[in-house]
């Protein structure tokens, strides 16, 4: 009984991939529909993970926004295979509609010389041989783009777990034994990588030390890479010639892949180069002007409404970034903390809120301390930018607590009076202060001057 359902089966399967050309052009299709429509939604994600995200590498955002980056990197490949496979998805139904047109290709009508004859009959060979090697090649690429998607995922997917690990053994025993755990972990990593573009080369290997070591070696990194996922791909894949030549091909594929995507032509050898290099006031950066940036941009860490703002007043967003913590801290050691950085759930957690020892919105009740209180909290967050307008310090401007529209960013609203301006152009020049980088307490900086027009 058991044998006659596996024999079903497997003249199901048979008949299902006789007829997998189908499948391949609809889930293909559909496939690019979705990447192309994911694209926009990748970029918004990633600029709103960097928004919260520290530079430094220990926090958790920072390996979500790697992760991230690792998704986007797999569209990459996606889009590219994809697109591949319905070019000649189409090339090979192009070529059964002309076989039933003209059937075989006719040598002998070509009437070529004996040389071209026996030359054109050994390298193109019959028409049937060509649709058939043209199928096969399709279906192996199709495999390939799931499965070289599947191997990048998995790949960071492991250099995160490494990282995670990493820090967590560092806070449990120090760095000492976390550096030792993270030189084996590469070294093992090294090990399985090895194997893998090898196509098992290190199981090969006859020696029973040697296969009982990496044998543990290559069952962690199969439970941590979530390699079983797509292994049984991966083998069928080089168990025949053509799939073992293009496993060859992975590695100087996927880099071929990365570096063909960040290159670029200069065609103007006299223009400027990048503008966030040079940051004067002869440049005009569209992201500092909320008019000129696109809605999927955040706004860096200063803006203003346009290079022709309109009325008595400049607003100047300051951007709060959320490694404005830890200079706050050092700024202003007295000053409390609002609400604890990290993850919250308001589903689990719903009496989760601000401090309000600190300071409460709340219109029908007056505090004595609230204001007073916000206003500690806006001196410190003003106390880490200078700015400057036509070359002198700006020291007396109103600022408030503001939500741009732009990814509802944080930040302080500065209004800068500019009714006894003249006409014409002006320089806005804006340093934010970084932490304190030596004993003597200079601070590293970042600075942009970006000129408007009244």
């Amino acid at each position: 009984m058991q044998a006659n359902k596996k024999k079903s089966f497997e003249q199901w399967l048979e008949k299902l991939q006789e007829q997998s050309w189908n499948l391949e052009l609809i889930v293909s299709g559909f496939a690019l529909v979705l990447l192309l429509e994911l694209n926009t939604p990748l970029e918004v994600w990633a600029a709103r993970m960097d928004l919260i995200t520290p530079n430094e590498g220990g926090s958790a955002f920072w390996k979500a926004s790697r992760m991230l980056a690792f998704l986007r990197i797999g569209w990459l490949f996606m889009m590219v295979n994809l697109s591949i496979h319905i070019i000649l998805r189409g090339l090979w139904i192009g070529t059964i509609g002309l076989r039933y047109v003209s059937g075989k290709i006719n040598y002998h009508y070509l009437n070529f010389s004996d040389t071209f004859h026996r030359f054109l009959k050994r390298k193109v060979g019959d028409y049937d041989d060509y649709i058939e090697k043209l199928e096969k090649v399709c279906s192996i690429i199709y495999a390939f783009s799931f499965l070289i998607f599947f191997m990048w995922i998995s790949f960071g997917g492991v250099l995160i777990f490494m990282m995670i690990t990493g820090d967590l053994l560092q806070k449990a025993t120090g760095e000492v034994w976390a550096g030792i755990y993270i030189l084996l972990f590469t070294a093992a990593g090294l090990l399985y990588l090895i194997d893998f573009f090898t196509q098992g080369g290190l199981k090969k290997i006859k020696a029973k030390w040697f296969s009982r070591a990496y044998f543990a070696i290559y069952r962690f990194f199969s439970l941590i890479s979530l390699s079983f996922l797509y292994r049984p791909l991966y083998y069928n894949f080089i168990d025949q010639k053509f799939g073992r030549r293009l496993a060859w091909f992975i590695l100087p594929y996927l880099a071929m892949v990365v570096l063909i995507s960040e290159t670029g032509v200069v065609g103007h050898s006299y223009f400027p180069g990048k503008f966030s290099a040079i940051r004067d006031a002869n440049i005009v950066e569209w992201n500092f002007y909320d008019d000129l940036r696109p809605e999927k941009v955040p706004v860096p860490f200063f803006s203003i409404p346009s290079k022709t703002p309109q009325g008595n007043y400049l607003e100047l967003f300051l951007l709060y970034e959320p490694d404005d913590d830890l200079t706050i801290e050092k700024m202003c050691p007295d000053l409390k903390k609002t609400r604890k950085r990290g993850l919250t759930q308001k589903l689990l957690s719903p009496n989760i809120t601000d401090n309000t020892e600190i300071w409460i919105y709340d219109s029908t009740v007056t505090r004595p301390n609230s204001s007073r209180n916000s206003l500690a909290y806006n001196e410190c967050f003003q106390q880490q930018y200078d700015v400057y307008l036509d070359g002198v310090l700006l020291e007396n401007y109103e600022t408030t607590f503001y939500l741009h529209p732009a990814f509802q960013q944080k930040g302080l609203l500065c209004m800068i009076n500019m009714a006894d301006l003249p006409t014409g152009k002006h320089e806005l020049q804006v340093i934010k202060k970084r932490l304190p980088k030596d004993s003597a307490g200079n601070y590293l900086v970042k600075k942009a001057v970006i000129p408007f027009w009244i």
